[in-house]
């Protein structure tokens, strides 16, 4: 790392979003976000070949939202489901869940971090902090490594706290998640790309969820096929998708895996 070459740069943003519903049972909340995006930098590499990098990347954003789920609270300070969706209009219902426009309901704080030790190894990070009740609600931390030509894995934990949905006449009391999260990734071909992953809940005493994701790239095209088995949903399933080369975003099906194309693939 070259110290005397870095540079820090900053971009701020501010993001207002307003809603007019026909439909209450479909209602979404107004939101307002401001933070700002960082990139420290430096070059790395060979006298004959130096490159620049973002060494450490620290996005943090403050997110507020019209009629916060304070009426969903609960008396030990916890909260459910809200009766209303914030999401992007432009994603379908059904696919909403797999991003991250679903749920957010209580003005927050957010956190992400990539820190990019050399260029085979990072730290990442990220945060959910609930301004209304001055908890961290949601916590990742894990290291990524690359193994050069073709291995790759991730190895890290993810910390929940419990949440308590109100049912009539009865309190469902969920758990809260600390959980070991493992993958690794193999490239079969240069079209080929497989990846494995397993969670283990130390709450429940048990592993969870296994999946297993398979990527072909045809021209400018990707398709995944994963195979997943969660337990602690009772469900097995089968997923397909598919989306067009440096547009994940227009991914057809789930997009849980579209980052595996990376930059080599991409090229």
């Amino acid at each position: 790392m070259c110290i005397r070459d870095s540079r820090h740069i900053v971009r701020p943003h501010f993001e207002a979003v307003f809603y007019e519903d026909n439909d209450k049972s479909i209602a979404m909340r107004n939101m307002y976000n401001a933070g700002i995006s960082q990139r420290w930098q430096t070059r790395r590499g060979s006298e004959s070949g130096r490159r620049t990098v973002d060494w450490l990347r620290w996005d943090l954003d403050a997110t507020w939202v019209e009629d916060p789920a304070d009426s969903s609270i609960s008396e030990e300070g916890l909260y459910g489901p809200a009766g209303f969706l914030f999401s992007d209009s432009a994603i379908p219902l059904r696919t909403r869940r797999q991003t991250g426009y679903y749920g957010l309901v209580r003005n927050s704080i957010n956190s992400d971090v990539e820190w990019k030790i050399s260029d085979t190894m990072a730290v990442l990070i990220d945060l959910n902090y609930d301004l209304h009740g001055g908890h961290v609600q949601q916590l990742d931390v894990g290291i990524s490594r690359y193994l050069y030509p073709d291995l790759s894995y991730y190895v890290g934990s993810r910390y929940l706290r419990p949440v308590i949905v109100e049912v009539p006449n009865k309190a469902l009391t969920e758990k809260g998640s600390h959980s070991l999260i493992g993958a690794v990734t193999y490239s079969l071909s240069p079209r080929y790309t497989m990846t494995f992953a397993q969670e283990y809940n130390f709450d429940y005493g048990r592993a969870v969820r296994s999946d297993l994701t398979v990527v072909r790239q045809y021209h400018r095209m990707f398709y995944g096929l994963s195979f997943s088995f969660d337990q602690s949903l009772k469900r097995n399933s089968v997923l397909f998708s598919i989306w067009p080369q440096g547009v994940k975003e227009l991914a057809v099906g789930s997009r849980k895996y579209t980052g595996l194309t990376g930059a080599r693939m991409e090229d």
